[in-house]
């Protein structure tokens, strides 16, 4: 029986994240995450600490949401928006007060304090979001994916070979195109490098010793049909360079074809490189929902679905 309900901000209390870890992982048993995850992604990043709340019933943690301080460039400004993610609710609380109560509290502090805030919600949250909170901009866009066998590309002679962390890129966020990710060596090696679940393989191109491009693989278990799938869950190279990418790609072919996968899912929403890998694609996957809020500090107009140039790493779904 419910004797209090109430929301309150959660930051360091050791009780509080075994709390998040245990309801997360209780609701999303397939995205198990621990702790070290929980402060890993709202404590750590070089973007700064997220503000975090929750609802809790009797003392416990029923429902839970984050807000990730994100460095982004938006029509070639640089700006931190905030990224909303870690939407759990308990299954017995799951009702659209609880729910809206929640996303108030934090929004609260959020409006005054990003431009934008965006996210990838699951379809219930999503419509809460539309209807409810008032999301200027959504989307709703599937995957594409791509053969490996049908990459067949000639790249630039250059030398590509694993990386175990990333220097300091001068060319990064030059020749930006649309509003995208903001990205820097502390970023990319806390993202990829740092990360205390996932594995990535992360390729480099070298031109005389100089990094001048980069590729970040992931291998995945599809559940649906038990498929091994490959990501390409982040890439960039100097001046959007073409020919780095199609030496990036010959390697992540040869990377896939070792461990038996057989197609890649990715994201071409990237506007530097989408033209190139729009005649690599072989059809669309899984469905991604998106959702954009403009703050009080915003801009006057939202950010066009057509601007934005997004890679799987904006997400921490990848």
């Amino acid at each position: 029986m419910i004797q209090s309900l109430n929301t309150t901000s959660s930051w360091t209390e050791t009780q509080d994240m075994c709390e998040i870890t245990s309801l997360f992982n209780a609701v999303v048993p397939e995205l198990a995450r621990s702790v070290a995850y929980w402060q890993w992604s709202n404590q750590t990043s070089p973007c700064g600490r997220s503000l975090s709340a929750v609802t809790k019933c009797n003392g416990k943690i029923v429902a839970h949401y984050s807000v990730m301080p994100v460095d982004f460039y938006i029509d070639g400004k640089p700006v931190v928006l905030g990224f909303g993610q870690q939407a759990v609710v308990h299954k017995d609380f799951r009702n659209l007060k609880i729910i809206t109560d929640l996303m108030g509290f934090i929004f609260g502090d959020i409006h005054k304090k990003f431009p934008y805030v965006y996210a990838f919600p699951n379809d219930n949250f999503f419509c809460v979001k539309k209807r409810l909170l008032g999301w200027r901009e959504t989307e709703v866009f599937l995957a594409d994916v791509m053969r490996v066998k049908d990459i067949h590309v000639t790249g630039t002679a250059i030398e590509v070979k694993p990386m175990d962390s990333f220097p300091g890129l001068d060319w990064l966020n030059k020749n930006i195109k649309g509003n995208g990710l903001r990205r820097s060596a502390a970023f990319l090696n806390w993202r990829f490098f740092q990360h205390p679940i996932n594995h990535y393989t992360v390729l480099g191109a070298y031109d005389s010793g100089a990094c001048v491009g980069y590729l970040v693989l992931k291998l995945y278990g599809r559940q649906e049909d038990n498929a091994l799938i490959g990501h390409l869950v982040d890439f960039d190279a100097t001046n959007k360079d073409i020919a780095i990418l199609k030496s990036l790609l010959t390697e992540a072919k040869n990377f896939f074809e070792f461990y038996g996968v057989e197609e890649i899912v990715f994201w071409n929403k990237d506007l530097g490189f989408k033209e190139f890998f729009h005649g690599l694609i072989s059809g669309q996957g899984f469905k991604t929902n998106m959702c954009v809020f403009a703050g009080k500090n915003g801009p006057g107009s939202a950010i066009t679905k057509e601007s934005w140039s997004l890679t799987m790493a904006a997400s921490d779904a990848f």
